[in-house]
């Protein structure tokens, strides 16, 4: 599932191996358009489905991101895209953006978290990932002082605290079930939509 342009990049595996390692992060999320058009007949199944598959919907965009200088001054990289940009993501041949399907990518991480947990607490490996629970969500209005909320809050303890203001994938996936925008109609039924919500902010 790797539509990645550059034909000298890493394949599937290598991707995937990336991704596990912690060594990629999630940067942005593509639907496929097509197959969700059509999955908007089918809505009705993904309210009464708790199987619901969405694999082959959603490309996962992925690039290498560079948090040294928001750790150590968060007001020069405020928001999340900022931190993309300043890492390069997609505009150096060094760091390109990698495609990858959101729910392989997902069912890969979950997996490879669920081996882990089996593992004895002193068996200390170098290769596993740091991960950091979700602690909290602000919900904010615009112009209330929620940027520097977010960069106090990264600040308190940058090399514990990872915050992602205004990440671009879960507005994506919040947008398909929006009734309000343009098509006026939801691609995602609400239920749907909190499964790959849930997904993408696990990932």
């Amino acid at each position: 599932n790797n539509n990645n342009n550059n034909n000298n990049g890493p394949n599937e595996e290598q991707i995937v191996e990336m991704i596990l390692k912690g060594e990629i992060s999630l940067v942005d999320i593509v639907p496929n358009q097509d197959a969700l058009s059509r999955n908007r007949e089918a809505k009705n199944m993904q309210q009464i489905d708790p199987d619901w598959d969405y694999a082959h919907l959603f490309k996962a965009q992925f690039c290498r991101l560079n948090w040294s200088s928001h750790e150590r001054d968060p007001s020069t990289t405020p928001m999340f895209r900022d931190v993309i940009a300043a890492s390069e993501c997609g505009t150096s041949n060094d760091n390109p953006r990698l495609s990858f399907d959101l729910k392989q990518a997902v069912k890969g991480a979950r997996k490879m978290d669920a081996a882990f947990r089996n593992k004895d607490d002193d068996d200390d490996d170098a290769t596993i990932p740091h991960v950091l629970d979700l602690a909290g969500i602000v919900f904010h209005e615009s112009r209330c002082g929620s940027t520097l909320v977010a960069n106090l809050l990264q600040s308190l303890n940058p090399q514990e605290n990872i915050v992602y203001s205004e990440s671009g994938p879960p507005v994506t996936i919040l947008r398909l079930a929006d009734a309000t925008e343009k098509a006026r109609a939801t691609v995602l039924s609400q239920a749907a939509a909190a499964t790959v919500l849930q997904d993408v902010v696990y990932l």
